[in-house]
């Protein structure tokens, strides 16, 4: 099996997001990086979360669309879009 190597802020060049997806919210960071491993938050939002279930995917299109919704109000904040995005799910197994 192949490593993937590790993507570090430095290896952005401009603004990029962050998502944390939950079953009750997603929030959405853009931020930049300005050197020595440092991130600039320049955009945030929340919305309710719709289509994930006990930390699951649930409905995809309902989570797609809120996905969309919160990444759009984060931009609306701030002028300039990211030019990379990255997502990164983690889901609770049920007992």
């Amino acid at each position: 099996m192949n490593a993937i190597a590790p993507i570090t802020p430095l290896s952005v060049k401009g603004p990029f997001a962050v998502l944390d997806a939950g079953s009750s919210k997603l929030a959405c960071i853009i931020v930049e990086p300005v050197g020595n491993n440092q991130l600039n938050i320049i955009s945030s939002a929340m919305h309710a979360s719709a289509g994930v279930q006990r930390g699951e995917i649930s409905d995809l299109s309902a989570f797609s669309e809120t996905i969309g919704r919160v990444v759009e109000i984060a931009e609306g904040q701030r002028a300039a879009c990211g030019d990379a995005w990255w997502s990164s799910c983690l889901a609770n197994w049920p007992l």
